[in-house]
């Protein structure tokens, strides 16, 4: 059947399809003075078994070729399937499931043009968005800007244009990952819940540092500036992992005096039972305390005590000199309970004048006396000054011992 007009040339023509070979269609064309013919476009009607249908829409392709120069341009299947052979311009919206099976490029948001390949993630290199974009799965962005509305993100969060350039968060909660490149200008960070504070400390090179206050490990209100609190007795409450560990005095601002470290054992009546440390600045000494009526133990094992050795006299005075032989030299040392030893055979001084001087720190507080043996295996004396001098007081000059002298050393 053909529908034509008063005007010469086919406009209008629906075949029908006599065989299995041939195809229903409908047919826009046109002829010319010299009676050629043109399809100008065709409507064809296929079968695809089972009584499945497909259409398909034909175009001539614009080459000057007569009526077998038609090109599918749009394709229907009987799934639902819809196929196009050219672009698509889309002046409103446009809302689609799935995009897939591009063959050539998809041109969207007026001047962001993506291949195929980009299809999957759609990535947006610039350009203007002037409507709605609904993301269902992640968005990654370099920079939003010149934002006329709000934008609502994460579902909930809803920001201004404003605040687009740092694009806070102001609520709600981030399930994934978030990596930030730039810095993160928060009030308030929460770690499980329990707010984070981090602007008391402070980062520098390899390490981290706190001056502001206190420092509480296992516990909400230390008492000190370092307090470690473990509320069992599983476990060590204080590890420290190291080739040395060392305590440093400072000086005090306040008093200006140097404050001494220490280390103090405490029962939880909060009663002192041992202080470790340095006894003062003037003696060098590192002391130990037992307090409140606890004692020390040692169980098994050998305990070493460091004591310094034999001091050799550097001069004798008045005379006096070693007597020789297989005798001891005049020597002295305190141990380390402060107790200075004497040793020694001396002769051919002067009774009543000192033999040598003992240094500072070897001296006793006050004069002491001694009993000495002298020649001929009699009993001498020789005193211990507060000066340091050891006079013999009684005695023969041919010798006198100073084996077995010991005192406490005071001054």
């Amino acid at each position: 059947m053909a529908i034509d007009s008063t005007l010469r040339g086919i406009r209008l023509r629906i075949n029908q399809a006599t065989d299995a070979d041939e195809k229903p269609e409908v047919v826009f064309g046109l002829t010319d003075a010299s009676d050629q013919s043109w399809t100008l476009a065709r409507i064809v009607a296929g079968d695809e078994g089972s009584f499945g249908g497909r259409l398909a829409i034909e175009v001539n392709a614009g080459n000057g070729a007569p009526e077998d120069g038609s090109t599918e341009r749009l394709t229907i299947d009987s799934a639902g399937n819809v196929g196009i052979g050219g672009n698509l311009t889309v002046e409103g919206a446009l809302q689609a499931g799935a995009i897939a099976d591009v063959a050539g490029e998809i041109t969207a948001l007026k001047g962001h043009t993506h291949s195929a390949a980009d299809v999957g993630a759609l990535p947006i290199g610039g350009g203007t968005l002037s409507g709605n974009l609904t993301v269902e799965g992640s968005l990654k962005v370099g920079a939003i800007s010149d934002v006329a509305d709000a934008i609502t993100t994460l579902k909930g969060h809803t920001h201004t244009a404003a605040d687009i350039g740092a694009l806070p968060i102001t609520g709600g909660t981030v399930s994934g990952k978030l990596d930030v490149t730039g810095t993160i200008n928060a009030g308030e960070i929460r770690m499980k819940g329990t707010p984070l504070n981090l602007s008391q400390w402070t980062t520098a090179n390899r390490g981290i540092s706190y001056s502001a206050g206190r420092v509480g490990i296992g516990t909400t209100t230390p008492g000190s500036l370092l307090d470690v609190f473990t509320p069992s007795d599983s476990g060590a409450h204080l590890m420290l992992s190291s080739h040395a560990i060392t305590l440093k005095g400072v000086n005090d601002p306040v008093k200006y005096q140097p404050r001494l470290p220490y280390i103090q054992w405490r029962q939880g009546d909060n009663k002192r039972a041992m202080y470790l440390g340095w006894g003062d600045t003037q003696k060098k000494f590192v002391s130990m305390h037992l307090e409140n009526g606890y004692k020390l133990s040692i169980g098994g094992g050998i305990v070493e005590i460091g004591q310094e050795g034999w001091k050799t006299l550097r001069s004798f005075a008045n005379g006096w000199q070693n007597y020789g032989g297989s005798y001891n030299r005049a020597e002295y040392f305190k141990d380390s309970t402060g107790i200075v030893h004497l040793r020694g055979l001396v002769r051919n001084g002067t009774i009543g004048k000192h033999i040598f001087t003992l240094p500072a720190g070897y001296r006793p507080l006050r004069r002491e006396l001694h009993v000495a043996c002298t020649y001929p295996n009699h009993s001498g004396r020789i005193d211990i000054l507060t000066n340091g001098q050891v006079l013999p007081v009684a005695g023969d000059k041919r010798w006198i011992s100073l084996d077995g002298i010991t005192f406490r050393a005071q001054r």
